[in-house]
């Protein structure tokens, strides 16, 4: 089959979690498959990756979204009931390009990556998906809880427009994927059980369990920390952690830290690394994981990446419901500053339960978390639609 993947972001480097999702996703698909992808770019820079992607897919069409179009379709929003997410990756050029690909190509199968791809697509006839991946206006309306004065006003506003985004996408596609059912649940559509689980995987050549290392930290956390939820996650660990783990050394790594993060690492037991080449670097170089990610939605691939390098993990149920870990055998919960302290201690003085979690973790990652068992949902459908 002629598969055209559509995404607002060039899927490479794989330095977002969307990227590195629909990254996987093509290179699976490209197995059995025909794959074009179309994508959209904020520069050129995209040109530096081509022959990365040219391994798996047969044609690429990228075209940059200009700054000006982005605020020229930011200023639309004023007359639309689209959300602002949408809007910033949408243009008017860009769609009539897109069209006339697609017209061209004449796929027998087009896969949309996320909601602001929707509006870029109005062919009939052709056998349609799409991948939520997250539900974007639980996030929206988790950003509003916590925001005060004009940041409440935008975010209420943003929650109700996703919430427009999401069951107009619903209609328009023939199947849609999510990437866990507690996102499922938070929907905004007509029958969310018609929506189908698509997990996440990681690399599990890549992430493994590495037996020579010598960890300098007792504590890490690692993400991308210029997304709102990662912030939060330090904050929370600047708040209830840092002021009591006095004794303990502490990584802070991932890119895009603000100066406050930066500030952290002034204090002599803690390190703030804004990039690294390699990111297993920084698991292997931590003995506990530590993630205080509260209302999040999705599936933290750094949890997983972490666990598949034998780190043990302290983390939430909120996080944790998405992966489905056993507690006190795979990953410990905690959900309260009180709650992560405890269960750090436990993990640094207990050897025993410190070796349990280690392999059980490994282990439990391998047998459910490839890119190629989670990709198998996807697949099967694009499969049985097969003309």
């Amino acid at each position: 089959m002629k598969i055209a993947v559509l995404t607002s972001r060039y899927p490479y480097p794989l330095e977002k979690g969307d990227k590195l999702r629909i990254f996987n996703h093509i290179r699976i698909l490209s197995e059995k498959h025909e794959v074009i992808l179309i994508s959209i770019a904020e520069n050129e820079d995209y040109k530096m990756h081509l022959d990365k992607l040219g391994e798996y897919v047969s044609a690429q069409h990228v075209f940059v979204l200009s700054k000006v179009e982005r605020a020229l379709s930011l200023s639309k929003t004023a007359v639309t009931k689209g959300s602002f997410r949408s809007a910033y990756f949408y243009s008017n050029r860009i769609k009539r390009k897109i069209s006339k690909v697609l017209t061209e190509i004449n796929p027998d199968h087009i896969h949309c990556h996320l909601i602001r791809m929707a509006n870029y697509l109005d062919q009939r006839g052709t056998r349609t998906s799409l991948d939520y991946m997250d539900c974007f206006s639980a996030e929206a309306n988790k950003r509003m809880g916590n925001a005060t004065g004009l940041r409440a006003y935008f975010f209420r506003k943003e929650y109700r427009r996703t919430l427009h985004d999401e069951a107009q996408a619903f209609k328009a596609f023939d199947q849609h994927f999510i990437i866990s059912d507690q996102d499922r649940k938070l929907l905004n559509v007509e029958n969310p059980a018609q929506v189908k689980i698509l997990p996440n995987g990681i690399d599990l050549d890549f992430f493994k369990l590495n037996t020579s290392r010598s960890p300098k930290f007792d504590i890490g956390f690692m993400g991308n920390l210029g997304y709102y939820s990662n912030l939060e996650a330090v904050k929370f660990l600047k708040q209830n952690l840092i002021p009591h783990v006095a004794g303990l050394k502490m990584l802070i790594a991932g890119a895009r830290p603000p100066k406050w993060v930066l500030h952290l690492g002034k204090q002599h037991h803690i390190e703030v690394v804004p990039w690294l080449e390699d990111i297993r670097e920084a698991y292997w170089n931590i003995k506990v994981f530590v993630a205080p990610l509260f209302k999040g939605v999705g599936m933290q691939n750094k949890i997983l990446e972490a666990m598949a390098c034998g780190i043990p993990v302290v983390t939430t149920d909120q996080v944790n419901n998405a992966i489905g870990a056993i507690n006190n055998k795979e990953i410990l919960i905690a959900n309260t500053g009180e709650e992560f302290k405890n269960a750090i201690h436990q993990l640094l003085e207990d050897k025993d339960l410190y070796t349990l979690i280690t392999q059980n973790a490994s282990s439990f990652v391998q047998s459910n978390f490839s890119w190629e068992k989670q990709t198998q949902v996807l697949l099967q459908y694009i499969d049985s639609t097969n003309p």
